[in-house]
Formats: structure tokens, sequence, C-alpha cells
């Protein structure tokens, strides 16, 4: 392969890209596990997998979740217990209230 071919290749990779909340939010279960938690706030992190997944990114999503400051957790017991922040209620009333705006559309014209 000519030089300049791979220095063009090796300029056209990029380096990743910082995940901005909108891609967090965008990802699989995160909008389930918001409006989860805060229905059932303050509860064990096993809930979370037996009621939404047993996906092994969860963990991942549950920590990008705390990290936004949307659920907090803490260790009890040997049990990790997640607890919705008053963010995260806020949030997830804004969830709710965009599902019933689409599920209802018809009724509030």
């Amino acid at each position: 392969m000519p030089d300049e071919v791979k220095r063009f290749l090796e300029d056209r990779v990029s380096p990743p890209k910082e995940r901005t909340t909108l891609d967090i939010l965008e990802e699989k279960h995160m909008l389930t596990m918001i409006e989860y938690i805060d229905a059932h706030s303050p509860l064990l992190k096993s809930d979370i997998h037996e009621a939404i997944s047993h996906s092994a990114g969860m963990s991942r999503k549950l920590k990008d979740l705390e990290d936004l400051g949307i659920i907090m957790s803490d260790k009890a017991q040997g049990l990790t217990i997640l607890t919705i922040t008053e963010k995260g209620r806020r949030i997830a009333g804004i969830i709710r209230s965009i599902s019933d705006t689409i599920e209802n559309w018809e009724s509030i014209e």
C-alpha cells in the first residue's frame, strides 16, 4: 500500500466520541429503568435485572444514571440499594408526560 494511502487511513481514524446525555438516554431500557426505579424506589439492584433485563450492560447503564444524578446507590448488608433522586423524579414525570401525550393525542386536541 502506498505511504500516502496509509497516512490517509491513519488520519481518517477518529478518536472515540464522548457520549452525550442523549446518547446515554437513547440506549435500550434507559427510559424504562428511570420509570421503574421511580415507581419502586428504593429497590434492590437485582430487582432491575429481574424486572427489565438480565443483560450484562445493565450495571453500566445504572452507573450512567447515577453519574447523571438520576439515581443514587448505597451498599448495605451486601446488597446494592437504588433510590431515585429529586432530579430523577422530575425526569420520570417528563417521560410519563411525553408518553401520555403520545397515547392520548386525539383526546387532547
